[in-house]
């Protein structure tokens, strides 16, 4: 039989998130819209990478520290067409709010979904609204070649988001931002 490559990847950058990240990766191994978790350990001590892949990621290793390089090293590791991205970190993290990420991009009504958590309530609306390249959110759903196609420069370091929000901008992508209530 032919194995059918993945169409939405989980992307999960860590650093240090041994407390937390098993948690995050059974909730996305259980979204059944999500083909394959992969896990990009950046350079962390605490045992990181080895929780991750016992809980059922793929894990990849990088040997320093920096988010926006974590999400590209995950993205060249696979060839999913869609990527979900989210934080290693997250407490309250359900299939619902995965779900409600990935369905709008994976049916073709946006490029990109980004989800604001609960404790930016109202402010975290109002700067969507107002200029939504100051969102930093690292729950995300986009199409791979929006940020395949950004500068290296947009996604070094932490400025990762705003460079992704910057770069849809430009090419006039469809984003959608979501409230997620539940989560932190």
């Amino acid at each position: 039989f032919k194995v059918m490559p993945p169409k939405i990847a989980a992307i999960i950058p860590a650093h240090n998130e041994a407390h937390t990240v098993a948690a995050v990766v059974v909730t996305m191994r259980a979204v059944t819209e999500v083909d394959e978790v992969i896990v990009v350990d950046s350079a962390s001590t605490d045992g990181t990478g080895a929780i991750a892949q016992a809980a059922g990621a793929r894990v990849v290793r990088l040997d320093y520290r920096g988010k926006g390089e974590a999400v590209r090293t995950g993205i060249a590791a696979t060839t999913a067409p869609i990527i979900v991205m989210v934080d290693a970190d997250l407490l309250g993290l359900t299939v619902d709010h995965i779900q409600a990420l990935v369905r709008p991009v994976s049916a073709g009504a946006a490029d990109m979904v980004v989800g604001l958590r609960d404790r930016f309530g109202l402010i975290g609306r109002m700067v969507a609204r107002i200029d939504p390249l100051l969102v930093i959110s690292g729950q995300r759903c986009l199409r791979r070649e929006i940020i395949e196609a950004m500068p290296p420069e947009l996604t070094r370091n932490w400025w990762l988001e705003i460079g992704m929000n910057a770069h849809a901008k430009l090419r006039k992508a469809r984003v959608q931002y979501l409230n997620l209530h539940g989560y932190d």
